[in-house]
């Protein structure tokens, strides 16, 4: 696993752009009627973990995971990963789990 510092610069490399990373920012809730945002909540009350923490790890400010987690901003694709890994799942799982609980709403 790619720790938030390695995630950057191979997204840099892909871009093949100095500095600039593509952009892509979605709202899967709105999207796609997933609620995304609930799993990755989900997945870290399971470990124990406050947004503080999840934080330092993904290098994502804990307000922003709030938001992710409330379904209320729009995340690049880059984040959503980066944040899905920081809590031990691929991004497949998330989206996999949202799509249970969905069908299941």
């Amino acid at each position: 696993m790619l720790d938030g510092k390695e995630h950057l610069q191979a997204a840099r490399r892909q871009s093949g752009k100095r500095g600039r990373l593509p952009r892509a920012n979605i709202n899967i809730k709105k999207v796609m009627g997933m609620d995304v945002g609930g799993v990755f909540a989900r997945r870290r009350h399971e470990l124990g973990m406050t947004q503080v923490e999840v934080a330092m790890i993904s290098g994502i400010t804990d307000g922003y995971i709030s938001m992710i987690e409330r379904n209320v901003c729009n995340a690049s694709l880059f984040l959503l990963i980066t944040l899905s890994e920081s809590l031990g799942m691929t991004f497949s799982q998330v989206m996999a789990e949202a799509e249970t609980r969905a069908k299941h709403v």
